[in-house]
C-alpha cells in the first residue's frame, strides 16, 4: 500500500515501507503488487523517545509496520503508527470490485514549512475537535492523518466510475463520531483521489486513496488526546456510470481512529 498522495503533499526525500497486514487472506493475485507507504522528511531533529506511541524504531525495510511502530528521516520528520494497517472487506458493485482496502492512522511529526499542508484549503477544519480551526503554519506540527486506500477492477464492457470514499457531494454530514456528532466533511482538508474515478473496461487502477487530518498538536501526545471517539463512521458514495446512473454500492465504514 502506498501513502502516495502524502508523498506528494510533504514533498522532499522520500522513504519506503511496504505495507501488509499480518494474517492477509487476500488471493496471491490480489497481492501481487507491492504497496508501498511513503513519508518525508523535515527539519527538526528528533528527540530521543521513550513514550507509550513509540515503542519499536524500524526502517524503510520494515514489512509490516504495527502500532507504535516509528521511522524517522534524515532530517527530523517522524512517521509514527497509532494503528496497525487494517483489511476492509471486498466489495462489488455491478461489476466493479474493491479490493486491497485497507486504511491506517499515523503521525507526521515535526512538519517542514515547505510542505503542502501551510496552505491547504481556505477555512478548512479539523475533525477532532469537531470543527476546529488550524493554525496558519503547521511547521514543526504534527498532525494525524487517516488513510485508506484501494484498488479498483472494472469487469464490465463499459467505463465505470467511483464517487469517492469520503461520500457524495451533497451528504455533508455522512461522518460520524461515537457520540452521534456529525461532521460536515465539506469542511475538512481531505484530499480523496477515489472522487469521480473512472475505471476503463476490463482495467485495473491501483493504490487510489483518500487521505483525512483528523487533528494537529505540538507533537504527538498533544495531537492524540484531541482524538474523543474510538471510531469515526463514515458513508461512502458508491459506483456510477457514465451518464451518472448510480449503480448501488454505497456503505458505511466504521473504522478505528483511536
Amino acid at each position: 500500500m502506498k501513502l502516495s498522495k502524502v508523498a506528494s503533499l510533504l514533498s522532499v526525500a522520500v522513504l519506503g515501507v511496504t505495507l501488509s497486514a499480518c494474517g492477509n487472506t487476500k488471493s496471491s493475485k490480489e497481492n501481487s503488487s507491492s504497496k508501498t507507504m511513503t513519508s518525508k522528511v523535515a527539519a527538526k531533529k528528533p528527540q530521543v523517545l521513550h513514550d507509550k506511541f513509540h515503542v519499536k524504531k524500524i526502517s524503510s525495510k520494515t514489512i509490516y509496520p504495527k502500532k507504535e511502530d516509528w521511522m524517522k528521516g534524515p532530517e527530523g520528520q517522524r512517521v509514527t503508527y497509532l494503528t496497525s494497517l487494517q483489511n476492509i472487506p471486498n466489495q462489488t458493485v455491478h461489476g466493479m470490485k474493491l479490493f486491497n482496502t485497507q486504511y491506517t492512522v499515523i503521525a507526521m511529526e515535526n512538519l517542514s514549512s515547505d510542505n503542502e499542508y501551510n496552505s491547504m484549503q481556505p477555512d478548512a477544519k479539523t475533525v477532532f475537535p469537531n470543527n476546529g480551526d488550524f493554525p496558519k503554519s503547521l511547521t514543526g506540527k504534527t498532525i494525524i492523518l487517516l488513510h485508506l486506500e484501494s484498488d479498483f477492477q472494472n469487469n464490465t464492457s463499459k467505463p465505470l466510475n467511483y464517487d469517492g470514499f469520503s461520500g457524495y457531494a451533497g451528504g455533508n454530514f455522512d461522518w460520524a463520531t461515537d457520540n452521534g456528532v456529525q461532521i460536515d466533511h465539506s469542511s475538512l482538508q481531505v484530499n480523496d483521489e477515489t472522487n469521480s474515478l473512472t475505471v476503463q473496461p476490463h482495467k485495473t487502477v491501483q493504490d487510489k486513496s483518500m487521505d483525512a487530518i483528523l487533528c494537529y498538536g505540538n507533537n504527538v501526545q498533544d495531537a492524540y488526546k484531541k482524538i474523543n471517539s474510538k471510531h469515526l463512521t463514515i458513508k461512502t458514495a458508491g459506483v456510477s456510470t457514465e451518464d451518472e446512473s448510480q449503480l448501488g454500492g454505497i456503505r458505511t465504514l466504521k473504522l478505528n481512529v483511536k
